[in-house]
């Protein structure tokens, strides 16, 4: 008996897909980006994580598209964020998206927090934060 429950709960999961819809809620600081300036932010769909993650911030922006191409799955969602505004939008992950990468085209960014990826099953039908601050981007979910 349970492992008829079990069989049918496991393929309702598989018939359902691995990811689904979730929410976005982006907010521009009222200091960010250097002293109260839009930023672009992107939002990418990718296959694998190593392009994203190893990119410094100038090579990166100088063509974000190259240096991601091998993992990138469909064109970037691109969004200008100016201080003090909140948007919300809903992201349906392909399926052929493992991760969900986020970036703030900063002007004086940090190192290492201008950029955040999660695997795909981490965010599903979750609602995600980006607090684009002065120098970073904030994710939460």
């Amino acid at each position: 008996m349970y492992r008829r429950v079990a069989a049918v709960v496991f393929l309702g999961v598989l018939a359902s897909g691995c990811s689904g819809p979730m929410e976005v809620h982006i907010r521009g600081d009222n200091r960010m980006n250097s002293g109260g300036n839009p930023a672009v932010v992107r939002i990418y769909q990718l296959s694998g994580e190593a392009s994203f993650r190893q990119a410094t911030a100038a090579d990166f922006w100088a063509d974000d598209v190259a240096q991601i191409r091998d993992e990138l799955v469909g064109p970037p969602q691109d969004l200008m964020v100016y201080p003090g505004e909140a948007r919300t939008l809903t992201l349906e992950p392909s399926e052929d998206a493992q991760f969900i990468g986020f970036a703030a085209d900063l002007r004086r960014p940090n190192r290492d927090l201008w950029r955040s990826i999660h695997p795909v099953s981490d965010l599903n039908g979750a609602t995600v934060t980006l607090d684009v601050l002065s120098d970073r981007l904030n994710v939460r979910f």
